[in-house]
């Protein structure tokens, strides 16, 4: 989750790649470069990134491409896209490679939810847990599949299916639990927690999540995370808390290009009192 160190390292490579003319492994790290910039917010470069390897050549490749880009198209709005983007790889849907049909299954959960198939996204990306959670904990495609198949079982409201999801995620040792996935999945129990009327439990989840994704320079889930936060506190009758998370998550997503979730947040902004959206 080092993805700010990572770039610079895949930069060096991809320069080197150019110089002695190795057009195949320019491509292939300027995919693994797409996953650290979309990370860390740099959607613009990880998307200008796939333009610079023909389609035709996608499928042949390590599948980054395919994890890195869905979410950040749908976080813009860009579903078509996404959708594209995913079938240029479906036949890795079928692969007897487990690498090849996780990636596959990992980045359909991100579009079969964003068209509103939450049944259908949470068994693709258990199914990237089931395979490979134990094994690669760290693995890409688990840290696609885990956010997807945590929202998709609460968007189902199977409650029971939720614990069920982060109990093997939180169960991992620190020395294999990735940081991104750590605060994912105290974001998650923060959710919970604010479902049950426990404010303390909500307030320490939401601010380990917002410190990690911090730490870490993710922007985004940073951003989804105060705006989660931002929701609660509106809801609690906490405005005043709420505003300036509110506002740190409405500038994040303007810069990304990250309408939906700008709509998003909107909406609680503007149960805020008139001097708190001054």
């Amino acid at each position: 989750d080092r993805c700010e160190e990572a770039a610079v390292q895949l930069e060096q490579g991809i320069a080197l790649a150019r110089r002695v003319g190795d057009r195949q492994w320019e491509q292939v790290l300027l995919g693994e470069r797409s996953w650290s910039l979309a990370l860390t917010g740099h959607w613009e470069e990880a998307l200008a990134s796939l333009n610079q390897v023909p389609e035709e050549r996608l499928v042949e490749m390590n599948p980054t491409f395919l994890l890195a880009l869905p979410e950040p198209l749908v976080a813009q709005g860009r579903l078509e896209d996404a959708r594209h983007l995913v079938s240029l790889h479906a036949r890795h849907e079928a692969s007897a490679d487990v690498q090849e049909r996780t990636c596959y299954r990992a980045a359909e959960a991100v579009v079969l939810a964003a068209e509103g198939k939450e049944r259908q996204a949470l068994a693709a990306a258990e199914e990237v847990l089931t395979a490979i959670v134990e094994s690669r904990p760290a693995d890409q495609a688990v840290k696609v599949a885990f956010p997807q198949a945590l929202e998709a079982a609460l968007a189902l409201d199977e409650r029971d299916r939720a614990e069920q999801l982060l109990a093997p995620i939180e169960a991992l040792p620190p020395g294999r639990l990735a940081p991104s996935l750590r605060a994912h999945a105290a974001r998650f129990r923060a959710r919970l927690a604010a479902e049950d009327g426990e404010s303390q439990k909500a307030e320490q989840g939401f601010a380990a999540a917002s410190v990690t994704f911090r730490e870490f320079g993710m922007p985004f889930w940073l951003a989804v995370t105060l705006a989660e936060h931002g929701e609660w506190l509106v809801s609690a009758d906490r405005a005043s808390e709420a505003e300036p998370k509110l506002t740190d998550a409405s500038e994040t997503f303007e810069r990304l290009g990250a309408k939906p979730w700008l709509e998003r947040v909107e909406a609680p902004a503007a149960r805020l009192p008139a001097e708190a959206r001054a």
